[in-house]
Parts: structure tokens; C-alpha cells; sequence
């Protein structure tokens, strides 16, 4: 089985931040489920939407990779 850092990142950051799925989706302007296919490893974002994400929660890409702290 393969681990889902992105997903433990996204929610990890979201919740250090004090922000919600629900924000997130209305930023990306996308339904909740998809973001949490997501987060939950079912599907992965575009890259565009993976560097949305970043962005959105003011982190690097190679941190949501897990190529970094």
C-alpha cells in the first residue's frame, strides 16, 4: 500500500491553518468530493490544481511531495 503524503500534507497544512476542505474547494472553485479524492489518494489533482493547492496554503510543491520538511 502506498502512503498518501500529499493527502496527510493537504490536511495537516489545513488544519495548522485553521482552514477547511470547504474553503479549499471554493478557492479552486471544485466540488468537495473532489478535493476529498484527493486527499484521500482515490485521484490526484492536475498539476495546475497542484500548484493551486500550494499556493493556497502557502507551501512548496516539494513539500506536498514529500521531497521536503
Amino acid at each position: 500500500m502506498k502512503i498518501n503524503v500529499f493527502g496527510i500534507r493537504v490536511k495537516q497544512e489545513l488544519n495548522a491553518q485553521g482552514k477547511t476542505q470547504n474553503d479549499l474547494c471554493m478557492h479552486l472553485n471544485v466540488c468537495k468530493s473532489t478535493v476529498s479524492q484527493w486527499i484521500n489518494g482515490i485521484y490526484e489533482p492536475s498539476l495546475v490544481r497542484f500548484i493551486e493547492i500550494a499556493k493556497f496554503l502557502e507551501v512548496s510543491t516539494d513539500y506536498l511531495l514529500g521531497l521536503e520538511d
